[in-house]
């Protein structure tokens, strides 16, 4: 059952029992004023999390989309530096960069036999699996590409026209890449905060669906069990989530 269901159910249970007559709980929790406040809050706590998820999940995009084009954004600046004529040892130092930004391997000087020939086999001759190289994270990839900014920013023959390539340019890009990592922190920090906040409401000790079964209990213990008002509220039903 969804969390909005929960909160449907406890409306229901709250707008219901405002017509029963004589329905005065001795528990402050089971009020009809209580209920009303409860619902409210409630609400807004789920609505609280679901804008702190939406804003995550743009800031996730966004970062997503500004980071897919550093692969290529860094292979130019590596072509750029070739064909300014920086020295040997600069070029080793980019193309190590772009490796590690990419996570892709230097090529062999050699061929290599096939990834199912050249794997090898447990002892009952069944081949076992070879690791790739892990996915770079998004923090690791800035700090790499961070890096090679900082290397074309001190090679004196790097100086391109193209402004996407230009030392502002990458430094531009760098601050842009960074705020996003942050950005998306922050987003995750305050989504994961709003969504605690919210199942604590709806699902922890003294919530929402504890209270709308203690509300179900005390009906079926004031009116009885074949009671219309029981009969009515019996089948509102209040479920907290597998754990």
């Amino acid at each position: 059952m969804s969390n909005i269901k929960n909160v449907e159910a406890l409306e229901v249970l709250q707008s219901d029992c405002s017509g029963f007559r004589g329905y005065n709980p001795g528990s402050p929790n089971l009020t009809i004023q209580s209920l009303a406040n409860r619902v409210t809050n409630t609400k807004q706590a789920v609505d609280d999390a679901n804008v702190a998820k939406s804003s995550l999940d743009k800031e996730s995009n966004d970062r997503e989309m500004a980071f897919d084009g550093l692969p290529k954004l860094a292979s130019s600046i590596v072509f750029t530096l070739v064909a300014s004529g920086a020295s040997a040892q600069t070029l080793n130092d980019a193309r190590f960069i772009l490796r590690q930004l990419t996570g892709r391997k230097r090529k062999a000087s050699k061929p290599v036999p096939s990834v199912e020939a050249a794997a090898p086999k447990d002892a009952a001759g069944e081949q076992v699996k070879i690791s790739r190289t892990p996915q770079a994270s998004y923090a690791s990839k800035a700090d790499h590409f961070g890096n090679l900014v900082k290397l074309v920013s001190a090679e004196p023959t790097y100086s391109p026209n193209e402004p996407e390539l230009s030392v502002p340019g990458l430094n531009e890009k760098l601050a842009r890449i960074q705020q996003l990592n942050s950005s998306v922190i922050q987003a995750r920090s305050t989504w994961s905060n709003k969504k605690m906040a919210r199942d604590k409401m709806l699902y922890a000790d003294n919530s929402l669906v504890t209270t709308g079964r203690s509300v179900q209990k005390y009906v079926r213990a004031a009116y009885g069990f074949h009671s219309a008002e029981y009969h009515r509220i019996a089948k509102l039903i209040f479920t907290k989530p597998r754990p």
